[in-house]
């Protein structure tokens, strides 16, 4: 549309000046909100030849006129504008004799009662309600209240529109009594992405009854299923939700290679829980080897996995699949899917609409998966707690050697797992994992294996006793006087590093703190946790624990007022060699995914330190979302400990691993320009993957029986950088 023809301002459009120069400059016919080709397969639903019809607001739009040609002969059209009912009367009286043009203000129609079998609307409704302001409101009424004076019992208004909020809202509150009201959204005929509008049109069709006391509130599917709500909340929801997709695929036309961009596909049947997660990752034409478009199917239970539930992980995935645009497609929990042709089936034309506008129409898609099938998961316990909030134990078949994976899932973060462990059927034990610690316990003749680390950040975190001071750190449990080492892990989860450091380094003394219970039972009734002592501790208590070499004594409690307390009380008898921070954070709109804010102040930070031995390390994970977060953090733990290493970890974001001074190992590279590249703060450098601290890591993996651990360290440790 010509800009000379907009308002300039959206209250214009209630003025009949407005519309008078309007339809005076335009004479050619303009369709709003579709061309009846778009339209006709929903309005022919709802409308028989024999009705009468009321068109109010017609314009100079063609839809009464094709209405007319497929033998919908009785219609009658009204508009406020003298200027486009002498045009359209002018046009059609020779051709549609039958049909009538009137100048007619719908707020007072000359109609009699209960003349007409449907009245519709294309955008008057729109047009009219163009804020939500009282005199707009009033307006809105009074058009509603001549159209249902002028329907008859069982007549159908049939409102076209684009349903902006307070549109919406008005529609939906003045004919939620009385009345069935059923909402279509429209496909326009040959739409693409890129080129789709960004503002869907719905038909909303309200069919008037007898009594007041009626209430039904319906929607149709992509599937052209009507759907039935519980009240009219879910008719606002269904079209939002409608709105949103809309935006997406209209983004997706001018979508930036460093965007990703997420949507969740829900099932009508089940509410809770998305039945599938979209994510739709470009590459450049030149990375793009294999072709435009492809979908990628995420077995069930891999969705936890770094590769599918991070950006990072996603454009790794991306590149490697070598296709320019990518929809990664994730099964929830809580839904069956038949098999892998059938989920095909069922994503196939929702992925088709975020594939390009440049590709051919009908093209058959590759749809890639690392699996055969779909995968499976089985759900052994589903439960909640006062502290972390719903959470599920489940299993999955996971690829490779790994075998069978169990996982602790917090329902607030679906596609992070809090623990991961490996399985063994009890026949399998001795056969394929021989000499392999494992625990039987009451899960169907399972034991738990125990002799591997799932997550990258748990084998930083273990790396720290590599790293305590003395020329004897890291040989097996013990610090450089030869005593056995004492460890304080704040977050238990499921258990998985406090049990791998109880099995393969038993001169090591851990107390653990978490302050769910309820959790502390999970872990050791489905993750194998062997606690020596469970006590409940609180601030400004005495916490009697073993002291004794290889026990794990777990503090059910607050980690931050039992590390406060501990540094208040000056207890020389519990100085810890590592005390490790693996809490997340449950304040979502911090900022701060881990650890929580309360771990990071200053206060904090020194009463941790107050804890550790001369030559031990304070260890958290640094998981944020905003950088001037993460920077205030920083700043914290750097101003409080002398050398700070912060590690990258892919899909963790990092590990801190802080010491009390100085260490001959722990240095930063020499070479200017490395360091002007890698990093631009004052008193940060590269670290320097020296011989004596690669010597360190080799020692520390050989001495617990883990030498496969050493190029998983120098992996680890290659991009860490050096706070001072």
């Amino acid at each position: 549309m010509s800009v000379s023809l907009l308002p300039s301002s959206h209250s214009e459009f209630q003025l009949k000046d407005y519309w008078e120069k309007f339809f005076q400059k335009r004479k050619a016919p303009f369709e709003w909100y579709g061309e009846y080709l778009d339209l006709c397969h929903i309005l022919h639903k709802y409308i028989k030849p024999s009705n009468r019809i009321l068109v109010v607001g017609c314009g100079n739009s063609k839809l009464s006129e094709d209405l007319y040609d497929v033998g919908f002969t009785s219609i009658d059209n009204i508009d406020i504008s003298e200027v486009v009912i002498k045009q359209m009367a002018s046009k059609n009286r020779t051709k549609r004799p039958e049909m009538t043009y009137t100048v007619m203000d719908i707020f007072q129609m000359t109609y009699d009662d209960s003349t007409f079998d449907c009245v519709i609307d294309k955008g008057t409704l729109d047009a009219i309600c163009v804020n939500s302001g009282q005199e707009t409101i009033d307006k809105v009424k009074n058009m509603f209240s001549e159209i249902s004076r002028v329907l008859k019992s069982n007549g159908r208004y049939i409102c076209i529109s684009l349903s902006q909020e307070h549109v919406l809202n008005q529609l939906v509150a003045a004919h939620s009594q009385g009345w069935i009201i059923r909402v279509h959204v429209v496909k326009c005929v040959g739409e693409k992405v890129g080129v789709a509008s960004a503002l869907p049109v719905f038909i909303f069709v309200m069919t008037k009854m007898a009594s007041p006391a009626i209430q039904i509130f319906e929607y149709v599917n992509e599937d052209e299923k009507c759907i039935r709500c519980e009240d009219d909340a879910g008719i606002i929801e269904f079209v939002r939700n409608c709105q949103q997709y809309a935006l997406v695929l209209h983004h997706l036309g001018s979508m930036h290679m460093e965007e990703q961009v997420c949507l969740d596909l829900w099932s009508d049947s089940n509410n809770i829980e998305p039945r599938f997660t979209l994510r739709v990752v470009d590459l450049p034409k030149k990375k793009a080897l294999n072709g435009q478009f492809a979908i990628f199917l995420v077995p069930q239970g891999r969705e936890t996995n770094w590769l599918f539930s991070s950006s990072a992980g996603s454009t790794q995935l991306a590149e490697s699949a070598g296709y320019e645009r990518l929809v990664i497609v994730t099964l929830h929990r809580g839904h069956t899917y038949q098999s892998l042709d059938k989920v095909k089936e069922e994503i196939s034309t929702k992925a088709m609409e975020l594939s390009q506008d440049s590709l051919p129409d009908r093209i058959k898609c590759p749809v890639l998966s690392l699996a055969e099938g779909v995968g499976s998961r089985t759900v052994l316990l589903e439960s909640s707690s006062s502290s972390s909030g719903g959470f599920v134990v489940e299993e999955s078949q996971d690829e490779g050697e790994r075998g069978l994976v169990r996982r602790l899932v917090f329902l607030e973060s679906p596609h992070l797992a809090q623990t991961e462990i490996l399985m063994i059927n009890k026949s399998d034990g001795a056969s394929k994992r021989k000499g392999k610690k494992g625990r039987q316990h009451k899960n169907g003749g399972k034991l738990f294996d125990f002799s591997e680390l799932m997550f990258p950040y748990h084998k930083l975190m273990l790396s720290s006793l590599a790293l305590i001071g003395g020329e004897e750190g890291g040989k097996r449990g013990r610090n450089p006087t030869g005593a056995a080492l004492d460890i304080l892990i704040v977050g238990l989860g499921g258990g998985a590093l406090p049990m791998f450091i109880k099995k393969h380094i038993p001169m090591v003394c851990q107390d653990v703190v978490d302050l769910d219970g309820s959790m502390i039972q999970v872990a050791i009734d489905w993750f194998g946790l062997e606690a020596d002592q469970i006590v409940t501790g609180g601030e400004g208590e005495e916490i009697p624990v073993h002291r004794d070499r290889g026990k794990l004594n777990v503090i059910e409690g607050d980690g931050v007022e039992h590390i406060m307390s501990l540094s208040d009380r000056k207890q020389a008898d519990v100085l810890y060699h590592v005390i490790i921070l693996d809490v997340d954070n449950k304040d979502a709109g911090s900022g701060l995914s881990s650890p929580p804010l309360s771990f990071t102040t200053p206060q904090f930070l020194q009463a941790a330190k107050s804890l550790l031995h001369p030559n031990g390390m304070f260890v958290t994970n640094l998981v944020a979302r905003n950088k001037d977060i993460e920077d205030s953090v920083l700043s914290n733990v750097c101003s409080c400990f002398s050398c700070t290493l912060k590690i990258p970890v892919p899909g963790y974001h990092h590990v801190l691993l802080c010491t009390l001074e100085q260490r001959e190992y722990i240095k930063g590279k020499k070479d200017t320009k490395s360091v002007a590249a890698a990093t631009k703060r004052k008193g940060c450098v590269p670290l320097d993957f020296s011989k004596a601290l690669q010597s360190k890591l080799d020692s520390f993996a050989a001495s617990i029986g883990k030498e496969c651990l050493r190029e998983e360290f120098i992996d680890l440790y290659k991009d860490g950088l050096l706070y001072y």
